[in-house]
């Protein structure tokens, strides 16, 4: 129930920032800042339990955010993608 309940939340969550990006590059404008390293790397966790299929938006920005060199390569092995952290 709390799963389902937590899913329901971040839907609502990630849909208002689906809205907000439409028609952005970055989360506060024009400019990469702090905040895109935030939402990015939480929407990489969200991505990994399937919790943005319904927005391209977002999965469009992870993957732009995917392609700056500092994006954590540690973050885009196969073992992290699966959650396996070792």
């Amino acid at each position: 129930m709390a799963i389902k309940r937590g899913r329901a939340e971040y839907h609502q969550a990630a849909l208002i920032l689906e809205n907000h990006l439409s028609g952005r590059e970055f989360v506060t404008g024009e400019r990469f800042s702090a905040a895109d390293i935030v939402i990015a790397y939480d929407l990489f966790w969200a991505n990994t339990m399937n919790l943005l299929e319904e927005f391209p938006v977002l999965r469009a920005y992870l993957d732009k955010m995917r392609q700056r060199p500092a994006f954590p390569s540690f973050l885009l092995t196969e073992s992290v993608r699966q959650g396996k952290l070792r």
